[in-house]
């Protein structure tokens, strides 16, 4: 008796969710999309791997500042 119930309880959801399918008129249909997104990069071998190896510059806050004053760019400071 038990089974019976949970086949019949497993059916009326089956039923629902194929009525809710059916209610849906967007299935199926083309959508509309805007352009795709795209972005020019560099080629790979322009890029650098950093790892525990790699010896890098140290940097300082004035050393920063100065860098993104100088392309124009806001640091975290100028942003509010």
């Amino acid at each position: 008796m038990h089974s019976a119930v949970l086949c019949q309880a497993r059916i009326k959801s089956v039923q629902s969710r194929l009525q809710d399918y059916d209610r849906n008129f967007n299935c199926g249909q083309p959508v509309g999309l805007g352009k795709e997104y795209t972005m020019e990069l560099p080629a790979a071998t322009a890029y650098k791997d950093l790892n525990s190896q790699s010896v890098v510059q140290q940097l300082t806050p004035h050393a920063v500042d100065s860098y993104m004053t100088s392309v124009d760019k806001k640091t975290g400071k100028d942003l509010h």
